[in-house]
């Protein structure tokens, strides 16, 4: 609440990420052929855990998505990054 007693609602932005069409629905489409109609299976489970407070900013398919082939995992296991894991 705020000092003036009105309620604050932070709706929360989400971003997903799946292998294509039946993980992250229509956000593997471009965006002239995305279809409000098929959410994916994640979105889906996300409305079932709550149905309100958040919105999806972004999709991406893993494989367009960037990965870090300069440091090694078992490089990041020696270095003690992978510990907090």
């Amino acid at each position: 609440m705020t000092s003036s007693g009105e309620s604050v609602t932070s709706e929360k932005r989400v971003f997903l990420a799946g292998e294509g069409e039946s993980e992250i629905g229509s956000w593997a489409n471009g965006p002239e052929y995305r279809d409000n109609n098929y959410p994916g299976v994640l979105e889906t489970l996300l409305r079932k855990v709550k149905e309100t407070g958040w919105t999806i900013e972004a999709a991406r398919q893993w494989k367009s998505l960037r990965k870090d082939s300069k440091v090694k995992p078992i490089r990041r296991y020696q270095t003690g990054e992978m510990s907090r894991f």
